[in-house]
């Protein structure tokens, strides 16, 4: 007896499974028509049709997983509403198959996720998060970072000794940090050149960070994600250029060209990116579109696994310290216990994710997972690298209609035009969507694929479709979380956007206390070219955070370059900041350095106007269209102006090395 009802639990489960593929209705109505025997033959059958062998084998698998819980259990089935449940002699239960489908459907259609979108190996796939409230002691055993740091030391070190003909104590190694402004692909082609030029100097081996905002992200992201070190795999900043070139010349790099509409696999985004987050009941917004297409653009080298890539995958690609450590950034609306609302500023890196204002922290691969009292309740998949590329970057979408232009290129399916797909869809997108999806999909692929066009097509037919994409929302990591304000527990999810909302310089995670750094070169691709306005706005953020005030170096700076330091009674690091702006002036010095003149007379420098650029020619914020003159014209820019300064950047540096370690004058968090 014990025998023929395990066969029966694991028909059941293999039912289970058909719900997911079926919806609830059809299968009921299947089941009142041919009878439980009957169907159970034609289940099965229908399983390998419908979903194909992929979800057989699944229903098989899961299938030992619901016999465990059930087996306790007699089981028969009902022709007509439910499952009844026998428990000793004489008490019956009824389950209803919606209580069927949340208990068991949806968390196999999330196992299924995990099962297939997770590796085996994952050290995250069945690991609990959780938050906290102090910053991690960055010493290797206690951190990632402290990892990284120690053993990034040392190389830091000899090439700061190479750079300045100086012997340094390894206990008196400064730390140098990069800051990358916002600004579209403006911001990351200029990035691409500031790379360049600190690379060609010898200085990019001095520096310990690399703290981004908006479109720097979409360089500094895939730039280190395809870092390999422990593979005897890396890519320098040449290598990595030219890629961008390439993309460009296969017309790849643009993100609404016909090119990526053409490539771009709307399957594989449905089922990598999409589905996931449908399948754990996250909200899928314009910014997951948004970031597929980033994602096809700029990590296409990674083929079928573009949209599969991670931001604690970067671990492996710094974790023997032969680049600098990536800090990427977001901000959020919040309000405190006064009833007032002002920006959080977030740091995303490969280790965690923290609100810089009030020092709470979770690991990055649970960005994204449901919380409650300090700990992750579920284990969904870590988010999509390009969902974060696409949030880091939010400020600057590209129109809905463009994006929906784009996945509706591809041929539809038999689904797309099912009478019975819902009308709409929520905003905040459910599970139970499943149930009215399918009627004649071929294969599983199908119903993710359908999914995601009726997202989109909700999405763009909306009243945001034609203005901007909608912001990303992830499920509030510290909700009940004791520590936190009464508002913030209470919110279900919070709101992300691109962080140059606020200003558009990254310096906020550059001031934790506890990195210790001690310079701090800044290269700004802001609109508001040549006006220095977005530095003013970090650095008065920084005064009223860490009460550090700053000072601007008259002689050390000029219209292109400025110095700014700690002012008297208050210590802090040395700022240089560099701005998207070519000084005439400058430019008229530099003739007579052969080499400078080679960069001005091969990328046309003397022509170039930052702002007549950005008001009407290919700088716009809102332009993804370059030809390879502009990429390089651009990127020649900011190439320009930092080996412009090399004779002031090694003083600088020089001085870095002889003054002693700083300590801040504000508590930070």
């Amino acid at each position: 007896m014990k025998r023929n009802r395990h066969g029966l639990v694991l028909r059941v489960s293999i039912f289970i499974g058909l719900i997911v593929l079926m919806g609830m209705r059809e299968f009921e109505n299947n089941l009142a028509k041919n009878g439980q025997d009957n169907f159970a033959t034609q289940g099965i059958a229908l399983g390998s049709k419908i979903g194909g062998e992929e979800i057989k084998k699944w229903s098989e698998e899961v299938g030992e997983r619901v016999r465990k819980e059930l087996e306790s259990a007699d089981l028969s089935l009902s022709k007509y509403s439910g499952i009844i449940i026998k428990i000793g002699a004489d008490e019956v239960r009824k389950i209803e198959w919606k209580k069927i489908w949340e208990k068991y459907g949806i968390p196999l259609v999330k196992q299924y996720v995990i099962d297939t979108l997770v590796s085996a190996g994952d050290p995250h796939r069945n690991m609990r998060a959780p938050v906290y409230n102090q910053l991690k002691i960055l010493k290797p055993g206690l951190s990632l970072e402290g990892e990284f740091l120690a053993r990034r030391q040392p190389k830091v070190q000899k090439a700061l000794e190479q750079l300045t003909g100086q012997t340094i104590e390894s206990d008196k190694v400064p730390r140098i940090a990069c800051a990358f402004s916002g600004g579209g692909y403006r911001a990351m082609v200029l990035t691409a050149g500031f790379m360049k030029g600190l690379s060609d100097l010898k200085i990019l081996d001095s520096i310990t960070y690399i703290s981004s905002l908006s479109g720097s992200t979409w360089y500094i992201g895939p730039w280190t994600l395809m870092q390999r070190p422990s593979s005897n795999f890396a890519i320098s900043v040449d290598q990595y250029n030219d890629k961008l070139r390439d993309k460009i010349r296969s017309n790849r790099f643009n993100l609404i060209s016909k090119g990526n509409q053409a490539s771009i696999n709307l399957t594989r985004v449905a089922s990598d990116a999409i589905f996931p987050k449908v399948a754990f009941e996250q909200i899928v917004s314009s910014v997951d579109f948004y970031g597929s297409l980033l994602a096809h653009a700029l990590l296409s080298e990674f083929e079928d696994l573009e949209q599969r890539q991670r931001l604690s995958n970067q671990w492996f690609s710094v974790q023997l310290g032969n680049m600098p450590w990536p800090i990427y950034t977001a901000i959020s609306m919040a309000k405190d216990d006064e009833d007032k609302y002002n920006y959080h500023w977030y740091e995303f890196t490969p280790e965690e994710i923290r609100d810089l204002e009030v020092g709470f922290a979770f690991p990055s691969f649970a960005f994204g997972r449901t919380f409650e009292r300090g700990e992750s309740t579920n284990f969904a998949p870590e988010q999509s690298f390009g969902f974060l590329l696409g949030m880091w970057g939010s400020a600057y979408t590209v129109n809905l209609k463009d994006i929906k232009r784009i996945f509706e290129a591809q041929e539809g399916t038999t689904l797309a035009e099912d009478a019975k797909l819902l009308k709409s869809l929520e905003y905040e997108n459910q599970v139970a969507f499943f149930r009215d999806l399918i009627k004649n999909a071929t294969d599983f692929n199908a119903l993710k694929l359908v999914l995601t066009k009726k997202i989109i097509e909700n999405l763009s037919d909306s009243r945001i479709g034609s203005v901007r994409a909608a912001p990303a929302q992830v499920n509030n990591p510290f909700r009940e979380y004791q520590h936190a304000s009464s508002w913030l527990q209470n919110r279900e999810r919070i709101t992300f956007v691109d962080a140059g909302i606020d200003y558009n310089i990254p310096l906020r995670p550059l001031f934790r206390p506890d990195r210790k750094i001690d310079l701090i070169l800044v290269g700004d691709a802001s609109s508001n070219a040549g006006s220095s306005e977005e530095i003013k706005k970090a650095l008065a953020d920084i005064e009223r955070f860490y009460q550090i005030n700053y000072i601007r170096d008259k002689e050390m700076s000029d219209s292109t370059m400025i110095v700014y330091r700690p002012a008297e009674q208050t210590k802090g690091p040395l700022i240089v900041y560099m701005q998207f702006f070519l000084d005439q002036q400058l430019l008229k010095q530099s003739m007579q350095d052969s080499s400078l003149r080679l960069m001005v007379e091969r990328d046309k420098l003397n022509a170039f106007d930052a702002q007549r650029c950005i008001d009407s020619n290919y700088c716009a914020t809102l332009n993804f269209s370059y030809s390879l003159d502009d990429f390089n014209q651009l990127a020649g820019v900011s190439e320009f102006i930092v080996k412009a300064h090399q004779a002031k950047l090694k003083q600088i540096i020089q001085e870095t090395v002889k003054t002693e370690e700083f300590e801040f004058g504000g508590d930070g968090f």
